[in-house]
């Protein structure tokens, strides 16, 4: 809540720095422009406060994340087995079922049940989009948890992880580039010949391409929807970047 008040205030001095500069463009008064300035580099000061906070606040999130990971028992040999695997929440999620399904290589139902455990971490309804500030604002603890199943039960095969090193060899960008979202269907199979598949088409077992799996099911591809489902890939390996995942 503090940080998406001080990104908001930050927002509306950059709204009142813009209207200021304008002003001086079309201004022919020295006095006036020189008054103009002064206050735009008030605002920039505000601004430059905002951010040292919002740093402030990235750096606790990430210091959390750190910390809370040493308690995880995360076993990647073969011998280990669900009861083995002890996750932590930031926000009280119980991932049992989820790890279970992945156990039971239940990938379709493990899907729906990300798809639903992710709604819980970001305070949403079943049905409800994700959108970037969803993705943007995930505790890395809990996409540490989702990501960890994906990978340890598939033996690396699956997970958002993977879905984040195939779209950073294709691009550097979080802009929508209609060729990259293309090319990133095609590696992890969400695109066959040339046209994006539908849901109930996916490959939900370890034939499938790597990466195929996980889906965020709450951007289906239908006509519109392809830069939000984009944006929020594209925030996904942001975030994955962020919590060192």
């Amino acid at each position: 809540m503090i940080k998406e008040k001080l990104e908001e205030a930050k927002k509306i001095y950059l709204k009142k720095i813009a209207y200021l500069e304008y002003e001086i463009a079309i201004s022919a008064s020295l006095i006036n422009n020189f008054e103009l300035e002064e206050r735009i580099r008030e605002y920039e000061k505000k601004i430059e406060r905002l951010n040292e906070r919002l740093k402030k606040i990235d750096d606790q999130e990430k210091s959390t994340f750190e910390q809370s990971t040493t308690s995880y028992e995360f076993i990647s040999d073969s011998q280990s087995t669900p009861e083995t695997l002890h996750l932590l929440s930031a926000v009280g999620v119980d991932y049992s079922n989820l790890r279970n399904l992945l156990a039971a290589q239940k990938w379709k139902e493990a899907d729906y049940e990300t798809y639903r455990v992710m709604l819980q971490v970001a305070g949403k309804q079943e049905g409800d989009l994700f959108w970037e500030k969803d993705i943007k604002n995930f505790p890395c603890s809990d996409l540490y948890n989702i990501n960890n199943l994906w990978v340890h039960y598939s033996n690396g095969h699956f997970g958002f992880s993977y879905q984040k090193r195939i779209y950073q060899e294709l691009s550097s960008m979080r802009e929508y580039n209609r060729e990259v979202w293309n090319n990133f269907g095609d590696l992890v199979g969400w695109r066959v010949e040339e046209k994006w598949i539908n849901y109930e088409n996916y490959n939900f077992s370890l034939d499938a391409p790597k990466g195929h799996l996980p889906v965020v099911r709450g951007t289906s591809v239908v006509a519109g929807m392809f830069r939000l489902w984009f944006g929020v890939v594209s925030s996904l390996a942001s975030r994955l970047v962020n919590c060192n995942i």
